[in-house]
């Protein structure tokens, strides 16, 4: 992703903010929108927020790597922080795509038992039509054998 994509997105999300941000009615809307646009995502919806997680991550990284550069020993205690947000925001990352990685086990393993279900149904379906049929017959060969008694 782009430095100037990065940019839209960012003064897009910032453009959606209510006007009074830290009203509670604004906050609740916006859990709430959150939450409803969450459920609503696509295993792919989720894995382009991950790209975008991603490229923030190598931004983050190069602009620490950058202050770090700028210390030049000055703060040692500084650069070991910078280096502790570094492994944390990675460590989110990654933990973020695990959790993405199990979702779609899960989508995959639910799609197979919906479409293991279907074919049930439409097998007993089948039967049931098959057993109709056979009653049908049954109950006419039995009507035409007292009709003729």
């Amino acid at each position: 992703m782009t430095q100037s994509a990065v940019q839209k997105y960012l003064k897009k999300r910032l453009s959606k903010r209510h006007k009074k941000p830290g009203s509670v009615l604004s906050t609740k809307a916006v859990v709430r929108e959150r939450r409803s646009s969450v459920m609503s995502m696509t295993v792919s919806d989720l894995n382009i927020k991950l790209e975008e997680l991603e490229s923030f991550k190598d931004s983050l990284s190069r602009q620490l790597a950058d202050i770090r550069s700028k210390l030049v020993g000055e703060d040692q205690q500084l650069g070991q922080q910078l280096a502790t947000v570094q492994a944390t925001v990675t460590g989110i990352v990654a933990t973020t795509a695990n959790c993405i990685d199990m979702m779609q086990d899960r989508e995959h393993f639910l799609h197979d038992k919906l479409a293991a279900e279907r074919e049930k149904y439409r097998n007993l379906e089948i039967l049931y039509q098959a057993t109709n049929r056979e009653n049908s017959e049954l109950i006419e060969n039995s009507t035409q054998v007292s009709g003729k008694l």
